[in-house]
């Protein structure tokens, strides 16, 4: 089974489309002012924000595996 990620690091990075980045940026909370201007949260605050609600709205969901996997006992073409 190869390793799904390096050791000790524990972020990943996902691919999706600009226009839907652009749409998680409108979910940011503004956090603070700053001396270059407003922080707001980060993708990654905004994604755990919106996971955790999702968790909690669909309790009974299972994870699946993103990628295909070969059945073990489907036959195998020679």
């Amino acid at each position: 089974m190869p390793k799904r990620r390096k050791e000790g690091n524990k972020f990943t990075t996902i691919s999706i489309s600009w226009s839907d980045k652009d749409m998680l940026r409108t979910f940011a909370k503004f956090k603070r002012e700053t001396k270059n201007g407003k922080l707001y949260e980060t993708d990654a605050e905004v994604f755990r924000r919106m996971l955790d609600f999702y968790k909690r709205t669909t309790p009974n969901d299972v994870a699946h595996p993103t990628y295909p996997t070969v059945l073990q006992d489907k036959h195998q073409p020679d």
